[in-house]
């Protein structure tokens, strides 16, 4: 008889174990990539010139950011992701605004040189 409890001692202790390990699949947390990608697009609007340009725009993205790892960190991966998403648009709006305003820049460059030639010229090259 001393062989009865030993036996369901036993198969008690392998249905812990594969609760146990069934427990800690379940609560592996997804990959966290989407977190490092909107970082990095921040990061590059940042690097761009987005400060200069674009910085109410880079502020919501790094802030939307933060909440995203706050949500992660809860493990609230669909807001997490949902958050990260919020960043990425807005970093990309500060890129694409960024863009936008180094090319105006070119451009009013551009215009006054133009103007100070044809004034040069008008003047018959004199000087």
């Amino acid at each position: 008889m001393s062989a009865v409890p030993t036996l369901r001692s036993f198969m008690r202790l392998q249905l812990a174990v594969v609760v146990v390990l069934a427990g800690a699949c379940a609560s592996t947390p997804p990959s966290l990539d989407f977190l490092d990608a909107a970082d990095q697009l921040a990061l590059d609007a940042a690097g761009a010139g987005a400060l200069e340009h674009a910085p109410l725009e880079l502020k919501y993205a790094r802030e939307k950011l933060g909440e995203a790892r706050v949500a992660a960190d809860s493990r609230d991966y669909p807001l997490a992701r949902q958050l990260a998403a919020q960043s990425s648009v807005n970093s990309e709006l500060a890129m694409a605004k960024t863009i936008a305003a180094k090319a105006r820049d070119k451009a009013r460059h551009a215009r006054e040189s133009n103007a100070a030639l044809i004034q040069e010229l008008g003047d018959g090259g004199r000087r």
